[in-house]
């Protein structure tokens, strides 16, 4: 069910790897919500085991081991520009999708999602003639009007949607947070950040 989702996904984002964590959920999270919550009996028991279902007014415990992916296709770090932008548009997009439907905490992990991949920084590489000096330069930066044009889009896009969600969770400091980074992506004012 989504509060099961959204609570674990909340917990990993909270973590470490290497930390081992305890979840327990009570049964109006998982379905059972409009079961006699009287304790169950033996006879119960017996009979959801052998159903293979969860018997009344018992939690559900979830122990999780968090692990750390290796570096590569899933480190934003790793990815070039246009990837980014790829992957930015459609985490805006699925948080578009969770927004309709009622699912503000996801659609708002979502946006954010979305903007570390437009704002992490690139990998470095040491330049072969700085490799002394242990000089860096980035692999893939933010280049051309066309890519930095899509990408202040988007980050604006996804920004003024994180703020209507945040505002319709009553989480109004979020909402005005993701209102000021739109303004001060253009200082001064300017007529496209009106929804700001």
């Amino acid at each position: 069910s989504g509060g099961i989702a959204e609570a674990l996904e909340s917990a990993v984002m909270l973590c470490s790897a290497g930390e081992r964590f305890e979840l327990t959920f009570a049964p109006a999270l998982y379905g059972y919500a409009d079961v006699d919550q009287s304790a169950p009996s033996d006879e119960d028991a017996t009979v959801a085991a052998a159903n293979q279902e969860a018997p009344p007014v018992v939690c559900l415990d979830v122990t999780v081991d968090a692990v750390a992916l290796p570096a590569g296709e899933d480190d934003a770090a790793a990815l070039t520009s246009e990837r980014r932008l790829v992957r930015a548009a459609k985490a805006k997009e699925r948080g578009v999708q969770l927004y309709a439907r009622g699912r503000l905490r996801a659609a708002l992990r979502s946006y954010d999602d979305g903007l570390r991949l437009l704002t992490a920084p690139f990998a470095s590489e040491v330049a072969p003639d700085a490799a002394a000096t242990s000089q860096q330069h980035p692999v893939d930066p933010w280049h051309g009007d066309s890519i930095k044009d899509s990408r202040g889009l988007l980050m604006n896009a996804t920004l003024l949607n994180g703020a209507l969600a945040a505002s319709k969770r009553g989480d109004h400091r979020a909402a005005e947070g993701y209102c000021t980074q739109v303004l001060a992506r253009r200082p001064g004012g300017n007529s496209t950040n009106v929804k700001a």
